[in-house]
């Protein structure tokens, strides 16, 4: 009996170790995760861009200025924001639009930026309603010098210029912001929650 306990232990060890492999094998593998679109990639139309319809708009201002702006809607893209544009690939009559389904607190960072940002925080009719200027742009994701926080605002969206743009330097807090046509506010919010 005792030489028959190891023969057992071993080719029931041996089974359940070759099941295991096996088992493992039969699953299919992790998607891998996919890298979100860049700012540079959302402003020339992804493919598979579900909201490319309302992704590209102009926003208008008051003193006549025109914003070419690109809408930001997934925490993706929140996140990748304007990191690793570069200035050449960033007008100065260029925006982006960040877009959020409700008011909260808005703070953003500065990691792997190019140029400096005004962030222009708006309300849920693109009324403007603060301004957090000259925000010194990161290079690189490395610190020291530490990267710059932006105040917290509460606000619906917020909108990115360059600094160093004339149409940060006509944005005032109480201006009214607005999209111009074909598009219009009701019909990028009704895109935006059909495909949410």
């Amino acid at each position: 009996m005792k030489n028959f306990m190891p023969q057992i232990h071993s080719k029931l060890t041996l089974f359940l170790s070759l099941f295991v492999l096996i088992s493992c094998n039969d699953q299919k593998p992790a998607p891998l995760s996919s890298t979100p679109p860049s700012f540079k990639e959302l402003r020339l139309g992804v493919a598979s861009d579900s909201l490319d319809s309302v992704r590209r708009f102009n926003l208008a201002h008051h003193s006549g200025r025109i914003i070419k702006t690109v809408l930001l809607v997934s925490a993706n893209e929140h996140e990748v924001g304007l990191s690793g544009t570069k200035s050449s690939e960033f007008a100065a009559n260029e925006g982006a639009l960040f877009w959020y389904p409700s008011e909260g607190v808005r703070r953003f960072w500065m990691p792997d930026t190019y140029f400096n940002l005004d962030l222009v925080f708006l309300d849920s009719q693109l009324k403007i309603i603060d301004i957090d200027r000259d925000l010194k742009a990161h290079p690189g994701r490395q610190e020291p010098p530490p990267i710059q926080f932006s105040r917290s605002v509460r606000s619906r969206h917020v909108l990115e210029v360059r600094a160093d743009s004339d149409v940060a330097k006509a944005l005032k807090i109480g201006d009214q912001l607005r999209i111009l046509p074909p598009l219009n506010l009701s019909q990028i919010e009704s895109k935006i929650h059909q495909q949410q």
